[in-house]
């Protein structure tokens, strides 16, 4: 019998019509697994590279070592694999230390380049070749001097190169001249050319190498026909000390007859074979042209053959100038150069 305690869960018809299938709940996609950041890229890497390119065609002696620079801290700070750049940064350093060294081998080419090549001279004006005024008004120990300078000429096919030299002896005929070795060579291009030498007043005559020092030394003796105002020099007897007051004579750019003043600077010495020569330093304007000419004391005493100049783009007034004492040690070793040289001073009363 059943039990009418409990309820009875009826289902009719119309509610078996309207029910409705609840809707499928459909599963949720899994989450994707996200890829995890790649290595960083070095920023002191790309900055070395990157400097080492602008500087090839910039400032590469300044951009290259600091390209260098980064590239190296680059290197020490990558940490693998988290970073990257390795690769750039020697690439830096490589372009850099290439780029810094060309730099540096072409600034030397160009700065040591001389300003004009050899056999050329530098533009003169065109009174260049004209012989100086008022000599004879001069001073008594500057005029000696004015009197001693000649220019020296060396032309030939390739052109003409000119120095100086200075009358140190002659006699009735001939005149003797010290110059510079590099003066007196005339032989630069591949034609040797002619040598001549003009005196103060203009007057002209051909000369010959009648004595080139030993060991290379930077000094010649020219012989000539004696002629014009020349006059020979008095040699200084006494040394020169620091501080001395001194004035150079010689034909800078082909202006003949030219003084300038100046001072000693220092005393050097400079090796030549088995022996040394003395050589002064000299404060003074000394330009090309100068070559050969004379280094006088205060009472125009001729102290120095003047030998070489800084190039004026490097320095200013640094000159150099080599004992007249050293070179007539060397001619007294030179035989019967030795012999002509020493009559004629002992002719015209001063000493050899």
């Amino acid at each position: 019998m059943p039990d009418d305690s409990q309820p009875i869960l009826r289902i009719g018809p119309e509610e078996v019509a309207s029910a409705r299938v609840p809707p499928q709940r459909t599963a949720q996609a899994a989450p994707q697994p996200v890829a995890p950041p790649g290595p960083a890229l070095s920023h002191l890497a790309v900055a070395s590279l990157a400097l080492a390119v602008v500087g090839v065609p910039l400032v590469g002696c300044l951009l290259g070592p600091i390209a260098i620079f980064c590239g190296a801290l680059a290197l020490a700070r990558i940490q693998p694999p988290e970073q990257r750049g390795t690769g750039l940064a020697i690439a830096g350093i490589v372009l850099g230390a290439v780029e810094f060294v060309g730099w540096i081998v072409g600034l030397w080419i160009l700065l040591s380049r001389p300003a004009t090549s050899v056999g050329q001279e530098l533009e003169s004006p065109f009174f260049a070749a004209r012989p100086a005024l008022d000599i004879a008004n001069a001073p008594a120990h500057i005029r000696r001097a004015l009197r001693a300078n000649v220019r020296v000429e060396c032309a030939n096919r390739n052109g003409m190169a000119t120095g100086a030299g200075v009358v140190v002896a002659r006699s009735s005929d001939l005149a003797w001249i010290a110059t510079n070795r590099h003066v007196a060579r005339c032989d630069w291009g591949d034609d040797r050319g002619t040598l001549r030498v003009v005196a103060s007043d203009g007057a002209q005559s051909a000369a010959e190498i009648r004595w080139l020092a030993p060991d290379a030394i930077d000094v010649a003796l020219l012989r000539t026909t004696s002629h014009g105002d020349i006059a020979a020099v008095d040699l200084a007897r006494r040394g020169a000390k620091v501080g001395d007051p001194v004035f150079v004579i010689g034909n800078p750019l082909g202006l003949a007859s030219t003084y300038t003043a100046g001072a000693i600077s220092a005393l050097r010495a400079i090796p030549a074979g088995a022996r040394s020569v003395h050589v002064f330093q000299v404060q003074a304007g000394v330009n090309q042209g100068n070559s050969g000419g004379g280094l006088y004391t205060r009472d125009g005493e001729l102290l120095g053959l003047v030998t070489w100049a800084a190039d004026k783009r490097l320095a200013e007034g640094v000159g150099f100038a080599i004992a007249v004492s050293d070179i007539v040690e060397l001619l007294e070793g030179a035989g019967e150069v030795w012999q002509e040289f020493a009559a004629a001073r002992t002719a015209l009363g001063k000493a050899p």
